[in-house]
């Protein structure tokens, strides 16, 4: 049995996602906050130039992933920390559901997917994001960050 992504649905619930975690936290830190989206097939010279880059010219940079990409951005997160001393780090994880399509490969067909399939409905999965807002100056107030879910690394 192999399982395919709604991939077009799915893409907006994370954008859309990933877009209100990025008006939230401007909100807060009272700055516009560029976002830098990691995905699996990514270039990780290439996100690393766009996230230091964002720290010279704003100080923030908000980095998002979600399920799969996560360690590529936990990877980036720590070489831009490297590259560029005194960075501030704060985490936020949350989830998205994500619907799932069954496909049948050859003549398997498991009877729980045989069961949702003739009753018109799909799986559903929960996939981790994973928010980190890099900061190059202590001006934010880590308490209103921490009453939001962001925890200071």
């Amino acid at each position: 049995m192999t399982t395919v992504l709604t991939s077009k649905l799915d893409t907006i619930n994370f954008e859309s996602k990933a877009e209100k975690i990025k008006h939230e936290l401007s909100s807060l830190v009272s700055v516009d906050i560029s976002q830098i989206t990691i995905k699996r097939n990514d270039t990780m010279k290439v996100k690393i130039d766009e996230i230091l880059s964002s720290l010279e010219n704003t100080n923030y940079a908000l980095v998002i992933g979600k399920g799969d990409s996560i360690a590529k951005l936990v990877s980036i997160v720590e070489i831009v920390k490297k590259k560029k001393d005194s960075l501030k780090q704060y985490n936020k994880l949350s989830s998205i559901t994500e619907v799932l399509k069954t496909k049948s490969t050859s003549d398997q067909k498991d009877q729980e997917s045989a069961l949702l399939e003739a009753a018109g409905h799909t799986k559903v999965q929960e996939k981790a994001i994973l928010s980190v807002l890099l900061a190059g100056e202590e001006k934010l107030n880590n308490r209103d960050l921490e009453e939001s879910g962001w925890n200071a690394q």
